[in-house]
């Protein structure tokens, strides 16, 4: 779960590194403490560059349906 001033902004799958930044929920947001025993992210509003690419994995597998719809909308 990705925290922000005490309100869940989503969740995650798989922990970045602290100063990491990654999007979620199509914000960009820097990872700025990490609670591993509570898997919880502690989030800030980011500016730059995305720093953190999340690898598909079992739990973060996309529906080939969205990719396709992704994928048509960028034409």
């Amino acid at each position: 779960m990705a925290y922000n001033g005490g309100k869940e902004v989503g969740t995650i799958t798989s922990l970045p590194a602290q100063g990491d930044n990654f999007l979620l929920g199509g914000k960009l947001w820097c990872a700025s403490e990490i609670n591993y025993k509570l898997k919880r992210v502690y989030v800030k509003r980011a500016k730059g560059k995305i720093t953190t690419l999340w690898t598909v994995g079992a739990e973060g597998d996309t529906d080939t349906k969205v990719v396709g719809k992704i994928r048509r909308s960028w034409r």
